[in-house]
């Protein structure tokens, strides 16, 4: 998984792309 560098609690799902 990467994620981006906007670690918010709610965008969580949509900040981490499988």
């Amino acid at each position: 998984m990467y994620c981006l560098h906007l670690h918010n609690i709610v965008f969580f799902l949509k900040d981490c792309f499988i």
